[in-house]
């Protein structure tokens, strides 16, 4: 009896050895009994990680547009800062121009005209266009548009231009009348 127990024992450690070593290739085989099921799992492995680059881009992209939005804004708001500042030297400017009025029969333009009438209305002109340019970059609302913002801050340095301009002007035909 110990006999057959050790030859049923040794044939089924045998066929246990048989069976599950099989050839490399029939393991393969046996993995993937329908190679088109092969085919549509490397394609949907292939979706899934050009989704995967394709969501990655967008956040990217995404990141990029708030950066350039913030560095935009940063930018602006500096610019805004600056530009307060000039307003207020404006206003100084303005201010000691009414204080020094020239003297009765000297022209601001080069013209007889009466010297109050011509020169309370250059400062009036003066004084309105510096607060008109207060109130056009206070309204302004930046909305992340990068052109429209330059278009503004072009608009907006060019007018300032013009203003200091005209206080200058305004300030060395006084000075040279009164010299």
């Amino acid at each position: 009896m110990n006999k057959i127990l050790k030859l049923i024992f040794i044939g089924m450690f045998i066929s246990g050895i048989i069976s599950g070593c099989q050839s490399p290739v029939k393991e393969a085989d046996a993995g993937n009994e329908n190679p088109d099921q092969l085919g549509k799992d490397l394609n949907k492995q292939a979706e899934n990680n050009s989704s995967k680059q394709a969501e990655n881009e967008r956040n990217k992209k995404t990141a990029d547009s708030i950066n350039e939005y913030n560095s935009l804004k940063a930018d602006w708001e500096k610019q805004k800062v600056d530009l307060e500042n000039q307003i207020a030297e404006n206003d100084r400017k303005i201010k000691a121009l009414k204080a020094q009025k020239p003297a009765k029969g000297i022209s601001t333009d080069n013209q007889k005209v009466t010297v109050e009438k011509n020169y309370d209305a250059k400062i009036a002109v003066l004084q309105y266009q510096n607060d008109l340019f207060r109130a056009r970059m206070n309204t302004f609302q930046y909305s992340g548009a990068n052109s429209e913002l330059n278009e503004f801050k072009i608009g907006l340095n060019h007018d300032m231009i013009n203003l200091n301009s005209n206080i200058s002007d305004l300030k060395n035909k006084i000075d040279k009348n009164i010299d």
